[in-house]
């Protein structure tokens, strides 16, 4: 398994991996294609043997790294994917912090083992679903 940024030619898996998983974001190919280049965004895929298994977006703020979206395949779950991604933002020695359904209880256990800590409740919901805030802070 490779963790690395990815190219331009990966917009369209990472574009059907959100069109999947995070239907309720609006997202096309050319917004896909900036944020890969935009400097305040920070992409990773995971990759193994030529398939994305998996990708974080997170933008990169003043005093910590927000993820916006993870995801991983099915078939490439409970392998290590989804920690090795978000472990890959470490190296930017900000406080990580994310927004997480509250019914998303192996996505929260997941972000529990690495150290998250639920901060609360978001304000707003995500079509009726409460909303958990969680952070990271090792630094």
């Amino acid at each position: 398994m490779i963790i690395k940024k990815p190219s331009l030619k990966n917009a369209y898996s990472v574009l059907t991996m959100i069109r999947t998983y995070f239907p309720y974001v609006k997202n096309n190919i050319e917004k896909i294609k900036k944020d890969f280049t935009n400097e305040k965004n920070i992409f990773f895929i995971a990759v193994e043997k030529k398939t994305i298994a998996g990708f974080i977006h997170a933008k990169n703020q003043k005093n910590k790294i927000f993820i916006l979206g993870l995801a991983t395949l099915p078939e490439f779950r409970r392998k290590g994917v989804a920690s090795r991604l978000i472990k890959k933002l470490f190296k930017y020695g900000k406080p990580l912090t994310l927004l997480v359904e509250e019914e998303n209880s192996n996505a929260i256990r997941l972000y529990e083992k690495i150290g998250f800590k639920k901060k609360g409740y978001s304000r707003k919901t995500l079509y009726g679903k409460k909303i958990i805030k969680m952070k990271f802070n090792a630094f």
